[in-house]
Protein backbone atom coordinates (compact mmCIF):
# COMPACT_ATOMS: atom_id res chain seq x y z
CA UNK A 1 0.00 0.00 0.00
CA UNK A 2 2.63 2.18 0.95
CA UNK A 3 4.63 2.42 -2.47
CA UNK A 4 0.99 2.67 -4.25
CA UNK A 5 0.20 6.06 -2.36
CA UNK A 6 3.70 7.10 -2.92
CA UNK A 7 3.32 6.27 -6.50
CA UNK A 8 -0.22 7.65 -7.13
CA UNK A 9 0.96 10.65 -5.19
CA UNK A 10 4.03 11.20 -7.13
CA UNK A 11 2.05 11.61 -10.66
CA UNK A 12 -0.57 13.83 -9.61
CA UNK A 13 1.38 16.32 -11.35
CA UNK A 14 0.00 14.23 -14.72
CA UNK A 15 -2.52 16.06 -15.30
CA UNK A 16 -3.71 14.47 -18.70
CA UNK A 17 -3.11 10.93 -17.12
CA UNK A 18 -7.43 10.48 -16.24
CA UNK A 19 -10.90 11.43 -17.57
CA UNK A 20 -14.55 10.87 -15.36
CA UNK A 21 -17.85 11.70 -16.19
CA UNK A 22 -21.23 11.36 -14.55
CA UNK A 23 -23.59 9.61 -12.50
CA UNK A 24 -27.59 8.96 -12.15
CA UNK A 25 -29.79 6.67 -10.43
CA UNK A 26 -32.79 4.62 -12.82
CA UNK A 27 -34.35 1.93 -14.37
CA UNK A 28 -33.11 0.41 -18.08
CA UNK A 29 -29.84 1.47 -19.10
CA UNK A 30 -30.11 4.34 -21.62
CA UNK A 31 -27.71 6.75 -23.45
CA UNK A 32 -27.57 9.29 -20.75
CA UNK A 33 -26.50 6.38 -18.02
CA UNK A 34 -24.01 4.70 -18.65
CA UNK A 35 -22.80 4.25 -14.53
CA UNK A 36 -26.33 1.88 -14.40
CA UNK A 37 -24.37 -0.67 -16.73
CA UNK A 38 -21.84 -1.23 -14.02
CA UNK A 39 -21.12 -4.45 -12.20
CA UNK A 40 -19.80 -4.65 -9.12
CA UNK A 41 -16.36 -4.88 -8.83
CA UNK A 42 -14.21 -6.63 -6.55
CA UNK A 43 -13.48 -4.71 -3.15
CA UNK A 44 -10.85 -6.66 -2.52
CA UNK A 45 -8.40 -5.84 -4.30
CA UNK A 46 -7.34 -2.45 -6.76
CA UNK A 47 -9.62 -0.95 -8.86
CA UNK A 48 -9.82 2.01 -11.23
CA UNK A 49 -13.28 3.61 -12.68
CA UNK A 50 -12.67 6.23 -14.93
CA UNK A 51 -15.72 8.00 -16.32
CA UNK A 52 -15.77 10.89 -19.17
CA UNK A 53 -15.56 12.70 -22.82
CA UNK A 54 -12.99 11.72 -25.28
CA UNK A 55 -11.73 15.18 -25.64
CA UNK A 56 -10.21 14.85 -21.83
CA UNK A 57 -8.34 12.07 -22.87
CA UNK A 58 -4.64 12.11 -23.46
CA UNK A 59 -3.04 10.31 -26.23
CA UNK A 60 -0.82 8.36 -24.16
CA UNK A 61 -0.76 7.87 -20.47
CA UNK A 62 2.50 8.93 -18.98
CA UNK A 63 5.37 6.72 -18.54
CA UNK A 64 5.08 6.93 -14.68
CA UNK A 65 1.44 5.68 -14.86
CA UNK A 66 1.98 2.60 -17.24
CA UNK A 67 5.02 1.33 -15.82
CA UNK A 68 3.84 1.77 -11.70
CA UNK A 69 3.77 -0.77 -9.12
CA UNK A 70 0.08 -1.92 -10.61
CA UNK A 71 -1.04 -3.09 -13.93
CA UNK A 72 -4.20 -1.41 -14.20
CA UNK A 73 -2.09 1.76 -16.03
CA UNK A 74 -1.06 -0.52 -18.97
CA UNK A 75 -4.50 -1.17 -18.90
CA UNK A 76 -6.19 1.48 -19.33
CA UNK A 77 -3.74 3.06 -22.01
CA UNK A 78 -4.08 0.10 -24.18
CA UNK A 79 -7.84 1.29 -24.04
CA UNK A 80 -7.73 4.37 -24.44
CA UNK A 81 -7.86 4.16 -28.61
CA UNK A 82 -11.54 2.85 -28.22
CA UNK A 83 -12.69 5.34 -25.25
CA UNK A 84 -11.80 8.09 -27.72
CA UNK A 85 -14.53 6.18 -30.58
CA UNK A 86 -17.12 7.17 -28.29
CA UNK A 87 -19.25 10.43 -27.39
CA UNK A 88 -18.90 9.41 -23.60
CA UNK A 89 -17.18 6.25 -22.10
CA UNK A 90 -17.58 4.61 -18.59
CA UNK A 91 -14.23 2.18 -17.83
CA UNK A 92 -13.61 -0.02 -14.70
CA UNK A 93 -10.51 -1.86 -14.45
CA UNK A 94 -9.96 -4.48 -11.57
CA UNK A 95 -6.01 -5.86 -10.98
CA UNK A 96 -7.12 -9.54 -10.35
CA UNK A 97 -6.96 -10.77 -14.04
CA UNK A 98 -6.86 -7.82 -15.03
CA UNK A 99 -10.66 -7.49 -15.96
CA UNK A 100 -11.74 -4.62 -17.85
CA UNK A 101 -15.60 -3.14 -18.43
CA UNK A 102 -16.04 -0.56 -20.73
CA UNK A 103 -19.92 0.67 -21.61
CA UNK A 104 -19.46 3.37 -24.92
CA UNK A 105 -22.35 5.66 -25.76
CA UNK A 106 -21.41 6.49 -30.05
CA UNK A 107 -22.17 8.08 -32.82
CA UNK A 108 -25.20 7.00 -34.35
CA UNK A 109 -23.35 6.22 -37.29
CA UNK A 110 -20.55 4.04 -35.26
CA UNK A 111 -23.99 2.63 -33.77
CA UNK A 112 -25.93 1.28 -36.73
CA UNK A 113 -22.85 -0.34 -38.25
CA UNK A 114 -22.57 -2.37 -34.97
CA UNK A 115 -25.86 -3.22 -35.36
CA UNK A 116 -25.83 -4.01 -38.81
CA UNK A 117 -22.62 -6.49 -37.92
CA UNK A 118 -20.16 -4.05 -39.28
CA UNK A 119 -17.16 -2.52 -38.26
CA UNK A 120 -17.58 1.34 -37.55
CA UNK A 121 -16.06 3.85 -40.12
CA UNK A 122 -12.43 4.40 -39.07
CA UNK A 123 -12.31 1.84 -36.32
CA UNK A 124 -9.87 0.05 -38.53
CA UNK A 125 -7.35 3.32 -38.27
CA UNK A 126 -7.61 2.88 -34.51
CA UNK A 127 -6.19 -0.84 -35.24
CA UNK A 128 -9.07 -2.61 -34.22
CA UNK A 129 -10.90 -5.71 -36.04
CA UNK A 130 -14.56 -7.29 -35.94
CA UNK A 131 -15.89 -10.27 -35.94
CA UNK A 132 -19.41 -11.65 -35.15
CA UNK A 133 -19.77 -12.62 -31.25
CA UNK A 134 -21.89 -15.97 -32.24
CA UNK A 135 -24.53 -14.84 -30.58
CA UNK A 136 -27.55 -11.97 -31.42
CA UNK A 137 -26.01 -8.14 -30.94
CA UNK A 138 -22.73 -9.20 -29.39
CA UNK A 139 -19.38 -9.16 -31.29
CA UNK A 140 -15.88 -9.77 -30.42
CA UNK A 141 -13.18 -6.41 -31.14
CA UNK A 142 -9.55 -6.72 -30.83
CA UNK A 143 -6.75 -4.17 -31.44
CA UNK A 144 -2.69 -4.82 -30.64
CA UNK A 145 -3.46 -2.28 -27.31
CA UNK A 146 -6.18 -3.99 -26.01
CA UNK A 147 -5.72 -7.34 -27.14
CA UNK A 148 -9.64 -9.01 -27.40
CA UNK A 149 -12.85 -7.44 -26.09
CA UNK A 150 -16.12 -9.14 -26.00
CA UNK A 151 -19.00 -6.97 -26.81
CA UNK A 152 -22.60 -6.35 -27.15
CA UNK A 153 -25.12 -3.76 -27.85
CA UNK A 154 -27.99 -2.77 -25.09
CA UNK A 155 -30.43 -0.64 -25.70
CA UNK A 156 -28.41 2.23 -27.16
CA UNK A 157 -25.21 1.57 -25.75
CA UNK A 158 -22.30 -0.34 -26.31
CA UNK A 159 -20.70 -2.77 -23.58
CA UNK A 160 -17.52 -4.42 -23.64
CA UNK A 161 -15.23 -6.78 -21.36
CA UNK A 162 -11.91 -8.13 -21.42
CA UNK A 163 -13.40 -11.81 -21.36
CA UNK A 164 -16.80 -14.25 -22.08
CA UNK A 165 -17.51 -14.45 -18.15
CA UNK A 166 -16.65 -11.15 -17.20
CA UNK A 167 -19.10 -10.09 -19.81
CA UNK A 168 -22.18 -11.59 -18.20
CA UNK A 169 -21.61 -9.94 -15.27
CA UNK A 170 -23.28 -6.50 -16.82
CA UNK A 171 -26.18 -8.85 -16.22
CA UNK A 172 -25.95 -8.10 -12.49
CA UNK A 173 -26.19 -4.48 -13.30
CA UNK A 174 -28.73 -4.13 -15.30
CA UNK A 175 -31.19 -6.56 -13.67
CA UNK A 176 -30.95 -5.31 -9.99
CA UNK A 177 -29.46 -2.07 -8.33
CA UNK A 178 -28.10 -4.28 -5.73
CA UNK A 179 -25.42 -5.94 -8.82
CA UNK A 180 -24.08 -2.51 -9.45
CA UNK A 181 -21.24 -0.36 -8.65
CA UNK A 182 -22.75 3.03 -6.06
CA UNK A 183 -20.37 5.31 -8.45
CA UNK A 184 -21.04 8.65 -6.49
CA UNK A 185 -18.83 11.46 -7.69
CA UNK A 186 -18.68 13.40 -4.37
CA UNK A 187 -15.58 15.45 -5.81
CA UNK A 188 -16.49 18.25 -7.58
CA UNK A 189 -19.78 16.62 -8.94
CA UNK A 190 -20.51 19.22 -10.93
CA UNK A 191 -17.43 19.22 -13.17
CA UNK A 192 -17.43 16.67 -16.32
CA UNK A 193 -14.59 14.55 -15.50
CA UNK A 194 -13.70 12.33 -12.43
CA UNK A 195 -11.27 9.06 -11.75
CA UNK A 196 -11.64 7.24 -8.97
CA UNK A 197 -8.36 4.35 -8.03
CA UNK A 198 -8.80 2.23 -5.04
CA UNK A 199 -6.55 0.12 -3.42
CA UNK A 200 -8.22 -2.72 -1.51
CA UNK A 201 -6.70 -5.03 1.14
CA UNK A 202 -5.45 -3.96 4.24
CA UNK A 203 -4.15 -0.77 4.86
CA UNK A 204 -6.65 0.36 1.75
CA UNK A 205 -7.52 3.90 0.69
CA UNK A 206 -9.05 5.66 -2.24
CA UNK A 207 -7.71 8.40 -4.93
CA UNK A 208 -10.34 10.85 -6.10
CA UNK A 209 -9.80 13.28 -8.97
CA UNK A 210 -11.94 15.52 -11.02
CA UNK A 211 -11.01 18.05 -13.43
CA UNK A 212 -12.17 20.80 -15.79
CA UNK A 213 -10.56 20.94 -19.32
CA UNK A 214 -12.32 24.02 -20.27
CA UNK A 215 -8.98 26.38 -20.81
CA UNK A 216 -10.63 28.88 -18.52
CA UNK A 217 -7.96 27.75 -16.91
CA UNK A 218 -8.28 23.78 -16.87
CA UNK A 219 -7.80 22.75 -13.50
CA UNK A 220 -7.43 19.15 -11.40
CA UNK A 221 -8.51 18.50 -8.03
CA UNK A 222 -8.01 15.30 -5.75
CA UNK A 223 -8.30 13.90 -2.44
CA UNK A 224 -6.72 10.25 -0.68
CA UNK A 225 -8.83 8.58 1.81
CA UNK A 226 -8.61 7.86 4.86
CA UNK A 227 -5.57 9.54 5.16
CA UNK A 228 -3.56 9.39 8.80
CA UNK A 229 -4.11 12.27 11.18
CA UNK A 230 -0.58 14.15 11.49
CA UNK A 231 0.25 17.59 13.38
CA UNK A 232 0.78 20.53 11.18
CA UNK A 233 4.00 22.57 10.86
CA UNK A 234 4.50 25.42 13.58
CA UNK A 235 6.79 27.39 11.09
CA UNK A 236 6.38 30.61 10.14
CA UNK A 237 3.81 31.43 7.17
CA UNK A 238 4.89 31.79 3.65
CA UNK A 239 4.49 35.47 3.80
CA UNK A 240 6.91 35.89 6.87
CA UNK A 241 9.74 35.25 4.96
CA UNK A 242 12.11 36.57 1.67
CA UNK A 243 13.47 34.65 -0.60
CA UNK A 244 16.42 34.64 -3.98
CA UNK A 245 13.84 34.50 -6.96
CA UNK A 246 14.70 35.00 -10.38
CA UNK A 247 12.66 36.95 -12.48
CA UNK A 248 11.69 34.07 -14.52
CA UNK A 249 12.37 31.45 -13.22
CA UNK A 250 11.73 28.08 -15.34
CA UNK A 251 10.33 26.13 -12.34
CA UNK A 252 9.77 26.82 -8.32
CA UNK A 253 8.64 24.78 -6.14
CA UNK A 254 8.20 25.28 -2.32
CA UNK A 255 7.57 23.20 0.87
CA UNK A 256 6.66 24.33 4.69
CA UNK A 257 6.53 20.62 6.66
CA UNK A 258 6.09 19.30 10.26
CA UNK A 259 8.21 16.61 11.62
CA UNK A 260 5.42 13.98 11.72
CA UNK A 261 4.80 15.12 8.29
CA UNK A 262 8.30 14.45 7.57
CA UNK A 263 8.25 11.27 9.13
CA UNK A 264 5.09 9.92 7.24
CA UNK A 265 6.85 10.97 4.09
CA UNK A 266 9.80 8.99 4.25
CA UNK A 267 8.04 6.25 5.52
CA UNK A 268 6.08 5.86 2.36
CA UNK A 269 8.51 4.01 0.30
CA UNK A 270 9.07 0.56 0.82
CA UNK A 271 12.73 -0.47 2.12
CA UNK A 272 15.74 0.06 -0.01
CA UNK A 273 13.91 2.21 -2.58
CA UNK A 274 14.44 6.20 -2.84
CA UNK A 275 12.02 8.71 -0.90
CA UNK A 276 9.39 10.60 -2.07
CA UNK A 277 11.84 13.78 -1.31
CA UNK A 278 15.14 12.44 -2.18
CA UNK A 279 16.71 16.17 -1.68
CA UNK A 280 17.27 18.34 0.15
CA UNK A 281 17.23 16.58 3.43
CA UNK A 282 13.67 17.53 4.94
CA UNK A 283 15.70 17.21 8.71
CA UNK A 284 17.54 20.16 7.39
CA UNK A 285 15.15 21.85 5.17
CA UNK A 286 11.54 21.04 6.90
CA UNK A 287 10.75 24.80 5.98
CA UNK A 288 9.63 27.28 4.12
CA UNK A 289 11.85 26.14 1.39
CA UNK A 290 12.37 26.58 -2.05
CA UNK A 291 13.02 24.61 -4.91
CA UNK A 292 14.55 27.03 -7.64
CA UNK A 293 15.60 25.74 -11.37
CA UNK A 294 16.31 28.21 -13.78
CA UNK A 295 19.06 30.35 -11.91
CA UNK A 296 22.45 31.62 -13.40
CA UNK A 297 25.14 28.54 -13.61
CA UNK A 298 28.64 27.73 -15.60
CA UNK A 299 30.34 24.39 -16.44
CA UNK A 300 34.26 25.15 -17.52
CA UNK A 301 32.90 28.89 -18.09
CA UNK A 302 29.61 27.54 -20.27
CA UNK A 303 26.28 28.97 -19.30
CA UNK A 304 24.62 25.93 -17.48
CA UNK A 305 20.83 26.18 -16.19
CA UNK A 306 21.17 26.48 -12.61
CA UNK A 307 19.22 25.01 -9.38
CA UNK A 308 19.59 25.47 -5.69
CA UNK A 309 17.69 25.02 -2.22
CA UNK A 310 16.33 27.91 -0.02
CA UNK A 311 14.99 27.57 3.26
CA UNK A 312 15.18 26.88 6.81
CA UNK A 313 14.95 23.85 8.92
CA UNK A 314 16.98 22.57 12.17
CA UNK A 315 20.76 21.73 10.95
CA UNK A 316 20.56 23.25 7.87
CA UNK A 317 23.73 25.86 8.61
CA UNK A 318 25.45 22.97 9.97
CA UNK A 319 25.12 21.09 6.82
CA UNK A 320 27.01 23.90 5.08
CA UNK A 321 30.44 23.40 7.13
CA UNK A 322 29.65 19.40 6.04
CA UNK A 323 29.06 20.19 2.58
CA UNK A 324 32.37 21.45 2.29
CA UNK A 325 34.73 19.61 4.51
CA UNK A 326 32.93 16.19 3.81
CA UNK A 327 31.77 16.33 0.35
CA UNK A 328 34.15 18.63 -1.61
CA UNK A 329 37.03 18.83 1.08
CA UNK A 330 38.76 15.56 -0.16
CA UNK A 331 38.97 16.67 -3.78
CA UNK A 332 41.03 19.91 -2.56
CA UNK A 333 37.76 22.39 -3.60
CA UNK A 334 37.87 25.19 -0.68
CA UNK A 335 34.79 28.07 -0.92
CA UNK A 336 35.06 31.88 -1.82
CA UNK A 337 32.94 34.12 0.59
CA UNK A 338 29.37 35.01 -0.90
CA UNK A 339 28.40 38.35 -0.03
CA UNK A 340 25.63 38.59 2.79
CA UNK A 341 26.25 34.92 3.92
CA UNK A 342 28.70 34.39 7.61
CA UNK A 343 29.03 31.41 6.74
CA UNK A 344 30.00 28.79 3.71
CA UNK A 345 31.17 30.07 0.25
CA UNK A 346 30.89 29.28 -3.39
CA UNK A 347 33.28 27.53 -6.30
CA UNK A 348 33.38 29.24 -9.59
CA UNK A 349 35.10 26.83 -11.46
CA UNK A 350 34.91 23.86 -13.31
CA UNK A 351 31.39 24.21 -11.86
CA UNK A 352 29.40 26.95 -9.99
CA UNK A 353 28.75 25.39 -6.58
CA UNK A 354 27.35 27.52 -3.65
CA UNK A 355 26.85 26.53 -0.38
CA UNK A 356 26.01 28.97 2.32
CA UNK A 357 24.10 29.99 5.52
CA UNK A 358 22.92 32.76 7.18
CA UNK A 359 20.93 32.86 10.53
CA UNK A 360 18.85 30.09 10.63
CA UNK A 361 18.83 29.22 6.75
CA UNK A 362 20.83 28.14 3.93
CA UNK A 363 21.30 27.81 0.61
CA UNK A 364 22.92 24.71 -1.53
CA UNK A 365 22.99 24.77 -5.11
CA UNK A 366 24.30 24.70 -8.64
CA UNK A 367 24.36 28.24 -8.87
CA UNK A 368 26.73 30.96 -9.61
CA UNK A 369 27.09 32.97 -6.05
CA UNK A 370 28.62 35.92 -7.63
CA UNK A 371 25.24 36.27 -9.22
CA UNK A 372 22.09 35.20 -6.96
CA UNK A 373 18.91 36.30 -7.78
CA UNK A 374 17.92 39.13 -5.74
CA UNK A 375 15.65 38.56 -2.43
CA UNK A 376 12.06 39.36 -2.73
CA UNK A 377 8.74 38.10 -1.00
CA UNK A 378 6.77 35.21 -2.21
CA UNK A 379 3.56 37.61 -2.61
CA UNK A 380 5.26 39.36 -5.71
CA UNK A 381 5.57 36.10 -7.76
CA UNK A 382 2.92 33.78 -6.63
CA UNK A 383 -0.15 35.90 -5.39
CA UNK A 384 -2.49 33.20 -4.61
CA UNK A 385 -0.51 31.73 -1.61
CA UNK A 386 -2.88 31.58 1.28
CA UNK A 387 0.01 31.29 3.49
CA UNK A 388 -0.43 27.44 5.31
CA UNK A 389 0.05 25.62 2.41
CA UNK A 390 2.23 22.36 2.88
CA UNK A 391 3.97 22.15 -0.77
CA UNK A 392 3.51 24.41 -3.67
CA UNK A 393 4.80 24.19 -7.29
CA UNK A 394 5.07 26.99 -10.25
CA UNK A 395 6.33 25.69 -13.44
CA UNK A 396 6.73 27.22 -17.00
CA UNK A 397 7.08 23.95 -18.45
CA UNK A 398 8.09 24.11 -22.29
CA UNK A 399 10.81 26.56 -20.96
CA UNK A 400 11.67 24.01 -18.44
CA UNK A 401 11.91 21.23 -21.03
CA UNK A 402 14.06 23.18 -23.45
CA UNK A 403 16.29 24.18 -20.13
CA UNK A 404 16.86 20.58 -20.02
CA UNK A 405 18.45 20.19 -23.35
CA UNK A 406 21.78 20.03 -21.32
CA UNK A 407 24.25 17.18 -22.57
CA UNK A 408 23.70 14.11 -20.75
CA UNK A 409 27.68 14.36 -19.28
CA UNK A 410 26.58 17.62 -17.35
CA UNK A 411 23.73 15.45 -16.60
CA UNK A 412 25.62 13.25 -14.87
CA UNK A 413 28.03 15.26 -13.01
CA UNK A 414 25.23 17.45 -11.84
CA UNK A 415 23.70 14.15 -10.26
CA UNK A 416 26.92 13.25 -8.47
CA UNK A 417 26.68 15.79 -5.68
CA UNK A 418 23.09 15.32 -4.96
CA UNK A 419 21.25 18.04 -3.96
CA UNK A 420 19.92 19.34 -7.14
CA UNK A 421 16.34 19.84 -6.62
CA UNK A 422 14.78 18.31 -10.19
CA UNK A 423 15.65 15.11 -10.50
CA UNK A 424 17.11 14.77 -13.74
CA UNK A 425 15.20 11.28 -13.70
CA UNK A 426 11.98 13.32 -14.34
CA UNK A 427 12.97 15.25 -17.24
CA UNK A 428 10.83 12.42 -19.58
CA UNK A 429 8.32 13.25 -17.75
CA UNK A 430 8.48 16.83 -18.11
CA UNK A 431 8.64 16.41 -21.77
CA UNK A 432 5.14 14.44 -22.04
CA UNK A 433 3.82 17.15 -19.66
CA UNK A 434 5.28 20.36 -21.95
CA UNK A 435 2.55 20.51 -23.76
CA UNK A 436 0.31 22.20 -20.91
CA UNK A 437 1.91 25.22 -20.75
CA UNK A 438 2.24 27.10 -17.42
CA UNK A 439 0.80 24.57 -14.40
CA UNK A 440 0.56 25.65 -10.51
CA UNK A 441 0.32 22.84 -8.34
CA UNK A 442 -1.34 23.47 -4.41
CA UNK A 443 -1.28 21.12 -2.13
CA UNK A 444 -3.01 22.88 1.30
CA UNK A 445 -2.81 19.65 3.39
CA UNK A 446 -0.92 16.27 2.18
CA UNK A 447 -4.05 14.51 1.73
CA UNK A 448 -6.06 16.89 -0.77
CA UNK A 449 -4.85 19.63 -3.78
CA UNK A 450 -4.94 21.40 -6.82
CA UNK A 451 -3.58 21.85 -10.24
CA UNK A 452 -4.45 24.53 -12.68
CA UNK A 453 -2.71 24.87 -15.90
CA UNK A 454 -2.91 26.84 -18.96
CA UNK A 455 -1.79 25.89 -22.92
CA UNK A 456 0.35 28.53 -24.65
CA UNK A 457 -1.29 30.06 -27.12
CA UNK A 458 -0.23 29.73 -30.92
CA UNK A 459 -0.59 31.80 -33.75
CA UNK A 460 -0.03 31.27 -37.09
Amino acid sequence: MKKGLAFWFAILLSVSLVAGGLWVLGEPASSGDLARCLPRLNAEGQRLILQGRPADLPERLPSLLVQGPSPLGTVVDGLLPLLRLGEEFLLAVEAEGPSSFVVLRLPPLSLRALQGGKLPPGWDEAGFTFRDGGRARSFVLQSPRSGPLQGRLESDLVLLSSGPSSLSRFDGALAAKEGREDLRWDLRPQWPTHLRLNFGGEGAFRLSLAWKADGMPNELVWRVEPFPRLEGPRTAPWSAGTFHLPLLPDLVAGWRLSPDEIRFLRDLPEKGEEGVFPFPDLDSFSGPALAVFGAPARLLGLPLPGAFVEGTGEGAVADVDAFWRDRLGEVGLSPSPVEGFPSGGATFFPLTLTAVAGGDGALFGIVDGRDLPPRRPLADFLPGLAGEERFWLVADLPRLCERLQAPEAVGRLLSHFGRLPLPLRLTQTLRELSPLGRLVLMIPRLDSGWVTWTRPTTTE
